[in-house]
């Protein structure tokens, strides 16, 4: 997509799907009902959905199936990942440079790409590692420059406004 400046960008989210349909005919609806303490696995019509979600109960079984844990954790991990790595920049707009700071926890290494609103490339930088502050922007013009940052297959974008002095 692109923004009312002419930026692109994009973003993804990982959806688990997991049937909740119950009963024998499949014609009710599989809840995880937690009055207290205790979780308790209900089957109930359709028309009392609403309701159990309400108060806190949740969509499908207490006891995950066989499989479900193990996608569960993969996406919980992924999450954990995703939310090591981060891109801090600083001061933007600027008239003379970005400073950019890249956190994480992985030893990948990171990979850095400005271009213009064009698309011609401005700079590019391999080998970056995480937890390292990077300066970029000194010679660019004044514009709107967009930056992407990619470690393994996490990604993040940025836009840099560089003014004039």
């Amino acid at each position: 997509m692109t923004d009312q400046n002419g930026c692109p960008g994009t973003a993804s989210k990982t959806v688990n799907v997991i049937d909740v349909r119950g009963g024998k005919k499949n014609d009710k609806v599989v809840i995880c009902h937690k009055p207290d303490k205790q979780a308790n696995t209900l089957t109930i019509g359709g028309d009392g959905v609403a309701d159990h979600l309400s108060h806190g109960d949740m969509l499908g079984s207490c006891s995950l199936i066989p499989g479900a844990a193990a996608i569960q954790n993969k996406a919980i991990k992924e999450n954990e990942t995703e939310l090591a790595f981060k891109v801090k920049l600083l001061q933007n707009p600027s008239a003379k440079y970005f400073t950019i700071r890249l956190e994480g926890n992985s030893n990948e290494m990171v990979r850095l790409r400005v271009v213009d609103m064009q698309g011609r490339l401005i700079e590019h930088k391999d080998k970056l590692q995480a937890n390292q502050t990077i300066m970029i922007g000194s010679t660019y013009r004044p514009g709107i420059y967009m930056v992407e940052i990619v470690q393994g297959q996490l990604r993040k974008q940025l836009k840099l406004i560089k003014t004039t002095n």
